[in-house]
């Protein structure tokens, strides 16, 4: 049998891995060992089996990895790692295989990407592989500096071609000169020369307009006495955008001036005296040897009016006849008349009616008043959301009606309005079957964003039926929000999850929050450790101020859960713990899947439990009840009271101070970490461990 392979190289900085593929040999259902061995001295490095350093993918690839970390001290050079079969205690090798060990820049050769392709046939392998690219060879003589050309334009009639003029920047003899730049290189003779100047282009499109710039600012101008002159001053700017200009320079020739003796006298000399004669003068007749002077009829223009102030109107508000008054807003509306509206005959123009308190959702009707609105056209309403029982809300973004189960801008949702949002109205299903049905995971989490980004916090509201929660809800979007159902009974939640149904860790400071009136159960055929309700946080957030209340926990079938409520707030110790936790009418059935347990608190501070019960579960923990912590002070569970108790098997009590618990059990473990309790237990098994000394306790 031929089981000889070209040599793998594995540098001392990386892993040591190659792959062997087979072709006629199955590896499924086999086991295999590869000793690494030093060939010098024969000593065994490593020993590789199934799951620890072998992999086998398929029924035909077998992988050999080792981290580089346990090769430290392995001495360099050639190792031997040979795949030998050992299934049902035989050792029988199926390939050779070498590799050499050596730092980066020694190795060369070897098999390339480490993968060999072995074929097997008449119990022979036949192995291929490609080689690794070889080392780098000696460096090249320097070859002499190039040559570039120096062109030169040069007249052809109406060309222009390119002339290659001298040469320059290279070593060893110069070229040629005088050939010309063609088409495809240098040409001799000017014909087939390129014209380098090509037909004129098409004039281009004209660009876009520039930007708007800013506002430009305009002089306001006092005139200022300068002895017997009379100057203009900038006393400051208005009506302009960006920095003022500096105020304070007078009106020279030219432009702006800093000195008032560089200003110009705006008065001018003084003119001859004389008089004026009578006759019309453009807008003025003069008369009586020019004693009397009249406006001409519409000649003064609203220019030559006196300036009035903005929000004003030119009336009269004065009783009687009399000059013109610059009029407010209020006071030209008092002038004019009340609109009077349609009562058969048709109604007139005029002022509107001043809405009452409470007519902001109104509308001015043609009777003259304001009226409620109702919705008359069918174009009001956006009826792609419409169900049967829904209500009818007013959507401002979209200006028409929607349908929705709750009102879409409260801090209250209903997932039936997320669910038609997801995956469209009547486009979704409740659980139908085992499995069968559509996830509400993203449509729950739609509603969770919408809630955080609104309010912080919020509820989302299960309505009655079986809803089916196949993918995990994120435990940060969870915390600080309400799930709440009609009653236990009614509304439903079936996971099918690989993970928590309900979890929350508190995350970014989102305390509080409730979990109410649920029915919680596994799907039929799903038994993994997960937990139906889960508050656990970190280090630095804990899901505080928790309630959870009204709750039926179960499975389906053959369905199990891991656990069904984990209080676990032993991550913080500063604060202390899981905080403030209320739980009531809480019925848990079924756990103890892969080892989980009923219920837990661990480092819980000030907890309050009511009525909680633990029933049917399987394994040796699936009905069991722990209380305990981590085993310092500020990891263990405090303030802990637990009334109305019954635990279908085993109440295990450590590491706790200031505990009550009344009800009944069927073992008590306890130890003598557990202390300061107060007990009232009906057990109807045993007694195993000791409590701590500081405490009460009654057993029935």
């Amino acid at each position: 049998m031929i089981k000889d392979i070209f040599f793998f190289p594995i540098s001392t900085d990386e892993d040591l891995s190659y792959v062997l593929e087979f072709s006629g040999l199955d590896l499924s259902g086999r086991n295999f060992q590869v000793l690494i061995k030093d060939r010098a001295s024969g000593t065994i490095r490593a020993t590789l089996t199934n799951g620890s350093g072998i992999t086998i993918t398929g029924t035909n690839v077998l992988e050999v990895a080792y981290a580089k970390d346990g090769m430290t001290g392995w001495p360099r050079g050639e190792y031997t790692a040979d795949v030998v079969d050992i299934t049902g205690g035989t050792h029988a090798r199926i390939m050779a295989v070498r590799f050499v060990l050596d730092l980066p820049g020694r190795l060369v050769g070897g098999v390339k990407d480490r993968k060999a392709f072995v074929t097997w046939g008449n119990n022979t392998a036949v192995v291929t592989a490609t080689g690794a690219i070889g080392p780098v060879g000696p460096k090249g003589v320097q070859g002499d500096k190039g040559w570039s050309p120096a062109f030169a334009a040069i007249s052809d009639g109406a060309r222009r071609v390119l002339q290659v003029a001298d040469w320059v920047g290279g070593a060893g003899t110069k070229p040629v000169v005088g050939a010309y730049v063609g088409a495809t290189g240098l040409v001799s003779n000017i014909v087939d020369a390129v014209d380098i100047r090509g037909p004129q282009g098409t004039i281009g499109n004209t660009g876009n307009t520039g930007a708007q710039g800013d506002k430009g600012w305009s002089p306001v101008l006092a005139v200022v006495t300068d002895s017997a002159r009379r100057v203009l001053q900038v006393s400051d700017w208005v009506g302009g955008a960006g920095t003022k200009p500096a105020s304070g320079d007078y009106v020279g020739p030219t432009g702006l001036v800093s000195s008032i003796a560089s200003a110009v006298d705006i008065r001018g000399p003084q003119g001859p005296s004389g008089s004026v004669t009578d006759g019309d003068k453009g807008d003025v007749v003069v008369s009586g040897a020019g004693a009397a002077w009249t406006i001409d009829n519409d000649a003064v223009s609203n220019a030559k009016l006196a300036n009035m102030a903005d929000g004003t109107f030119k009336g009269r508000a004065t009783a009687g006849t009399g000059d013109p008054e610059d009029l407010t807003g209020s006071q030209a509306t008092a002038l004019l008349s009340a609109v009077v509206g349609d009562s058969g005959s048709g109604g007139t123009k005029g002022l509107v009616p001043a809405p009452a308190a409470g007519d902001a959702a109104k509308f001015l009707s043609g009777g003259g008043s304001w009226r409620a609105i109702t919705v008359g056209l069918a174009s009001d309403v956006n009826t792609s959301l419409r169900a049967d029982g829904k209500g009818l809300f007013w959507d401002a973004a979209s200006s028409t009606y929607i349908h929705a189960w709750a009102a879409p801008k409260d801090c209250t949702i209903d997932l039936r309005d997320l669910m038609d949002e997801q995956y469209g109205a009547g486009a979704w299903t409740q659980r139908t079957g085992v499995n069968i049905g559509s996830d509400i995971v993203p449509a729950l989490t739609i509603g969770l964003d919408r809630l955080r980004a609104a309010y912080g916090r919020g509820r989302v509201l299960i309505p009655p039926g079986s809803w089916l929660a196949k993918t995990v809800i994120d435990p940060a979007k969870l915390s600080g929000m309400t799930i709440e159902g009609i009653h236990s009974q009614a509304g439903k939640i079936i996971s099918s999850a690989a993970g928590n149904l309900l979890y929350c860790n508190g995350a970014g400071d989102f305390t509080g929050g409730a979990w109410r009136h649920l029915t919680l159960m596994r799907e039929d055929g799903f038994s993994t450790n997960v937990s139906a309700m889960n508050l656990q946080g970190d280090a630095t957030g804990q899901p505080d101020q928790f309630e959870v209340e009204d709750i039926y926990c179960t499975a389906i079938g053959s369905g199990f859960w891991g656990s069904g409520l984990v209080c676990n707030g032993q991550s913080r110790t500063s604060p202390q713990g899981l905080r403030v936790v209320s739980g009531r009418n809480i019925q848990i059935f079924k756990c103890g899947a892969a080892g989980g347990y009923a219920v837990g608190f661990f480092n819980v501070v000030q907890g309050d439990i009511s009525n909680l019960g633990i029933y049917s579960g399987t394994g040796s923990l699936g009905n069991n009840v722990y209380v305990g912590g981590g085993g310092a002070a500020n990891t263990n569970t405090t303030q802990l009271d637990i009334r109305a108790l019954t635990v279908g098997n085993e109440l295990n009590l450590t590491n706790a101070v200031d505990v009550t618990i009344q009800g009944k059990c069927v073992n008590l473990v306890a130890a003598t970490s557990f202390d300061f309790y107060d007990l009232f237990l009906n057990m109807s098994g045993g007694f195993i461990g000791a409590l701590g000394a500081n405490g009460r306790s009654q057993f029935l």
